[in-house]
């Protein structure tokens, strides 16, 4: 199977894996000893000499688009984009809100609702169902969380505003999966339901911004 490697890039520290589809060979957070969680070079280099790999054996790199930390995103999206240029091979855009949804549906057989912070306290909020992620928007959370779960009477919740959703969906059965975020190695065990799709060389991945054509219209939810 292809050898991938795996980088979460929507929080600092940086985090990466390595490994097959269903199989980690080697995690950033499951390792002793690591470099600067900075550096994304040092922590690719560290991964593949522990796993006795190289860059040549590189066959796709997967890499978390947000939403999350912008500058994190932006610049660790860029990284991969140019490495996976580098060495033509395909680039696996996957969302913060697939691998904390695949991460909390794992433990909880219901519809996920995944949120993360914004720039003026505003969200983004995602619902993870059937191993997928059905829909994101974006906007102010105390009007889009109801909206969002308007047709689910049983749902977990999952990533940032965990405490306020508890409050905001009270008149419905919520279960608090625990989950803040997904892992990098939650793509190798996601991948494996054979869910993702990469971008064929030379394609590129791209950051999820508040205006990305991603994210469903807030006004459709609110009518």
């Amino acid at each position: 199977m292809s050898l991938l490697l795996v980088i979460d890039t929507s929080a600092r520290p940086f985090e990466v894996a390595l490994g097959r589809v269903g199989a980690c060979l080697y995690s950033a957070r499951a390792a002793a000893m690591t470099p600067n969680k900075q550096d994304l070079a040092a922590m690719v280099t560290e991964a593949l000499r522990a796993s006795g790999q190289s860059l040549r054996d590189l066959q796709g790199i997967a890499v978390n688009i947000g939403p999350g930390a912008l500058g994190s995103v932006r610049s660790g999206v860029s990284f991969a984009n140019a490495l996976a240029y580098s060495l033509g091979v395909p680039v696996h855009p996957v969302t913060s809100f697939e691998l904390m949804g695949f991460a909390a549906a794992a433990a909880q057989d219901r519809p996920v609702l995944c949120t993360a912070r914004a720039s003026d306290g505003q969200a983004y909020l995602g619902v993870f169902a059937a191993g997928r992620l059905s829909f994101m928007t974006f906007g102010a959370l105390d009007a889009l969380a109801p909206a969002t779960v308007a047709d689910l009477d049983r749902v977990a919740i999952a990533g940032d505003h965990r405490a306020a959703l508890c409050t905001l969906l009270r008149n419905r059965e919520v279960i608090d999966s625990g989950v803040d975020r997904g892992t990098a190695a939650t793509y190798l065990q996601w991948a494996a339901t054979g869910a993702g799709e990469a971008r064929a060389f030379p394609e590129v991945a791209t950051p999820i911004t508040e205006d990305s054509a991603l994210l469903r219209d807030a006004a459709e939810l609110l009518r």
